[in-house]
C-alpha cells in the first residue's frame, strides 16, 4: 500500500518537482528503506544524515571526487527492502529488525524525490557503477544526496510475506550485483532520467565517459 504525504507547496515555488513528464525542473524517483519507528520523524522534519556512512571515502563514477557524506537511497526497491528489514547491512544505521503490525511483519519505506543535480552516484567494490544512464535504474544500488534535496512523497508498506524478499547477501555476494547488471553505452538510458534528455547538466558526456569505465 501507499501513503501520500502532503508535500504540495511546502517547499516554495511550483510543484514542477513532482512531475514526470521528462522535462527541466523534475526530480528522480528514489526510495529509503527505514524502520517503523522512524517513518514518524521523518515525516515531521525531513531526513538528516545518519551516522551510516559506509560510502563516504568512495569515489563518484562521474566526479572521481569522494562522495562524503549525505542521506542513502536508492533508485531500486528491492535494495531499499533490505534496509527496511533492518540488520542486513553491518556499516547502516538502520539495525532495528522489521516490526510486526497485527501479527505480520511489515517492510516500511518512504518514496521520495531527489533533485537530479545533486546525486552522488558511489563507486563500490560491490556495485561499481551506480549511474542511472549508465545501468539504468534496475542496475543501480545507491545515491547518496544532501539532507535539502531530498523530499519524501509518499510511505509505502507491505506485507514481509505475500511477495519474497530478496536479503542484501544474496543481491550483492560474490559480485552478484556487478554479474548481474550490463553497462550500456552513455546515452541509451537517458530517457529514463527526469529533467529531459537536453538537460546538460545532466547529460555531460566527459561525465558519463568515466561512468561507462567504471562499470
Amino acid at each position: 500500500k501507499r501513503f501520500a504525504i502532503k508535500a504540495k507547496g511546502n517547499y516554495g515555488g511550483d510543484n514542477t518537482w513532482m512531475r514526470m513528464n521528462n522535462e527541466p525542473g523534475e526530480w528522480a524517483v528514489a526510495y529509503h528503506g527505514t524502520n517503523m519507528k522512524v517513518v514518524p520523524n521523518i515525516i515531521r522534519s525531513g531526513f538528516r544524515v545518519g551516522a551510516g556512512q559506509g560510502a563516504k571515502k568512495t569515489l563518484d563514477s562521474r566526479t572521481r571526487e569522494q562522495v562524503g557524506e549525505g542521506v542513502y537511497c536508492t533508485p531500486n526497491l528491492p535494495v531499499a527492502e533490505c534496509y527496511s528489514n533492518g540488520k542486513e547491512d553491518n556499516a547502516s544505521e538502520q539495525q532495528d529488525t522489521v516490526v510486526a503490525v497485527d501479527g505480520k511483519e511489515v517492510f516500511f519505506a518512504f518514496q521520495c524525490r531527489v533533485d537530479p543535480t545533486k546525486i552522488r552516484r558511489p563507486s563500490r567494490p560491490f556495485a561499481r557503477c551506480n549511474d542511472e544512464e549508465i545501468m539504468g535504474i534496475d542496475g543501480c544500488f545507491e545515491w547518496i544526496i544532501g539532507s535539502d534535496y531530498i523530499r519524501p512523497y509518499g510511505v509505502l508498506v507491505r506485507d514481509k510475506q505475500a511477495l519474497p524478499h530478496t536479503p542484501l547477501a544474496q543481491l550483492i555476494g560474490n559480485g552478484r550485483w556487478n554479474k548481474s547488471h550490463e553497462p550500456k553505452a552513455p546515452g541509451f538510458f537517458a530517457l529514463q532520467v527526469p529533467g529531459g534528455p537536453n538537460h546538460n547538466e545532466l547529460h555531460d558526456p566527459e561525465q558519463l565517459q568515466r561512468s561507462f569505465e567504471v562499470a
